[in-house]
């Protein structure tokens, strides 16, 4: 079974983004990261070990930065 530690450079672990950190960066929860990934709405992972999806901060930013902005949609 593969860890953080086993993919993600050496000293580098605590700069990789899980879903949750992910849903915060976003203002969403964990199920709406879940559901973008699924449906290939956002960017693939960067790693991918057993401990689930993992992305890069740089990833994700300049993905969230391109997205049409959400707020007001029901309005």
């Amino acid at each position: 079974m593969y860890s953080t530690l086993d993919v993600v450079p050496k000293g580098r672990e605590d700069e990789i983004w899980d879903m949750a950190r992910v849903a915060e960066h976003l203002g969403v929860q964990k199920s709406t990261v879940a559901s973008y990934l699924y449906r290939n709405q956002m960017p693939r992972p960067d790693y991918w070990p057993s401990v689930g999806p993992l992305w890069w901060p740089s990833t994700i930013i300049a993905w969230s930065e391109r997205r049409p902005s959400r707020r007001g949609a029901n309005s």
